[in-house]
């Protein structure tokens, strides 16, 4: 088995951001849920998923570049979410950070080592066959 790639992980995860641009700004059907604010929960958790994913592949100065990109990104959608059909909500832009800050704070914990495991486990595998 060959191991996951720098590039094709990169490719998952702006794969992963198409995924959120389009949950962003286009209408999007909600289950309907006791707890009001659900959305919050997804907005926290997808920059969060966003963020540990990204970290992965990028340390330090990059780490924190990444952090400011994908709370800008938030910001950004939210303004452009009225021309889109959707509603300009600040905040869904505090879920967004909060959950890209959460998730940065993780990986400085050691929550960033998913790739370089999965990459570490291909490799062995493949060396036994």
């Amino acid at each position: 088995m060959k191991y996951i790639t720098h590039t094709t992980w990169m490719v998952i995860g702006l794969m992963l951001v198409s995924l959120v641009f389009y949950a962003s700004l286009f209408p999007v059907p909600q289950p309907k849920t006791s707890f009001n604010h659900m959305d919050k929960v997804h907005h926290f958790l997808s920059y969060g998923i966003l963020m540990l994913w990204f970290s992965q592949v990028f340390q330090g100065k990059q780490r924190c570049l990444l952090l400011i990109s994908l709370i800008t990104m938030g910001i950004l959608i939210e303004f452009i979410q009225p021309y889109t059909g959707r509603m300009f909500d600040p905040y869904d832009m505090l879920a967004n950070s909060t959950g890209a800050l959460a998730a940065w704070l993780l990986s400085l914990k050691g929550a960033d080592v998913l790739y370089l495991r999965l990459k570490n486990k291909t490799q062995t595998d493949s060396s036994v066959e």
